[in-house]
């Protein structure tokens, strides 16, 4: 069975500090599927690109600068090879919208497939453009009736949430600003809103620096349950059979094929060889040897010396050696 993953990349201007870490992160995320030979789909939304194309855009300027850059399909190299971090725009884009667009796309195309086990949206932001945060609810339930599990990358909002003013750890006037900025609500002013939107869609957040230990939730294995019947021993006198599973196991990577292409440098030539037919083989030159009679079918040295000995059953052939 496989995964229908939706990629929302946020490409806005305020992606600057974070955007090559974000390209790394989605980049990291597909060439494993891809080299893994996965089977999952994936499709690729852009948040903030300055070209809008998306099936729920209109005329009122809604959902506005956001790209489904890539439709739902299997990991191919053309995704791979568009990753890159001149993606990053001069606009911006309402992740929120975002979130719906992909969520719309993601129900769409899996309504036929019966390979699809389950759906996924992953955010790919830094959380500091603005969104429209005007009804947290009705967001939640248009979310949560699509049966999609929601990500995001790029800010922890457990962690985030919990920073106060007083307990954070500012730099002073001598040391030098840092891009890894910590969130409030001046800086990223939707950070309460997501915050909120994402406990009440059972969401999972991690920051850029997690990205990799992030990653582990998408690869899904199947692996077929054989259970082993043991005897649970309770004291000395009771003993109670049950049957013993394997609850996690370790994923080994795939194992790479060998292929060999032939060296055209290298060309082929046939090589003859003689020795002798003794318990201590040893070598011989072309000119020791010669070609033996019809009886014996065989090459022998000029060495050896042919007995023929006539009865009235058979003719034999011996050979020995003169030493």
């Amino acid at each position: 069975m496989a995964t229908a993953l939706g990629v929302v990349l946020d490409v806005g201007i305020h992606m600057n500090p974070n955007f090559r870490e974000a390209v790394e992160c989605v980049r990291l995320l597909l060439e494993k599927k891809f080299f893994a030979e996965s089977k999952d789909e994936v499709a690729l939304i852009l948040c903030g690109s300055d070209a809008t194309d998306n099936p729920l855009a209109d005329e009122e300027g809604s959902f506005q600068n956001i790209c489904l850059t890539f439709e739902l399909a299997p990991i191919s190299w053309k995704v791979l090879e568009f990753l890159d971090p001149d993606l990053l725009s001069l606009s911006t884009g309402d992740v929120v919208d975002a979130l719906m667009v992909g969520a719309d796309h993601l129900f769409n195309r899996c309504k036929n497939k019966r390979n699809i086990k389950e759906k996924h949206l992953l955010l790919v932001s830094n959380l500091y453009g603005s969104v429209d945060d005007s009804d947290v609810s009705r967001v939640s339930e248009s979310l949560q009736s699509s049966g999609i599990k929601f990500s995001l990358i790029g800010c922890d909002l457990k962690k985030s949430i919990n920073i106060s003013p007083e307990n954070r750890d500012e730099p002073g006037p001598s040391h030098a600003i840092s891009h890894h900025h910590h969130p409030s609500s001046k800086t990223r002013p939707s950070i309460s809103f997501l915050a909120e939107l994402w406990d009440q869609l059972n969401g999972e957040s991690y920051d850029f620096s997690d990205a990799v230990t992030a990653l582990s939730i998408f690869e899904t294995r199947s692996v077929s349950q054989r259970g082993w019947n043991v005897g649970l021993q309770i004291g000395d006198s009771i003993t109670i059979p049950v049957v013993g599973y394997t609850h996690i196991k370790e994923a080994h990577p795939p194992t790479m094929k060998i292929l060999y292409a032939p060296d055209p440098s290298l060309p082929l030539r046939a090589v003859t060889k003689y020795c002798t037919q003794d318990a201590d083989p040893s070598n011989l030159n072309s000119s020791e040897v010669t070609r033996g009679k019809n009886s014996t079918k065989g090459i022998y040295g000029k060495r050896c010396e042919v007995k023929i000995m006539i009865s009235v059953k058979c003719l034999q052939c011996l050979m020995s050696n003169n030493t």
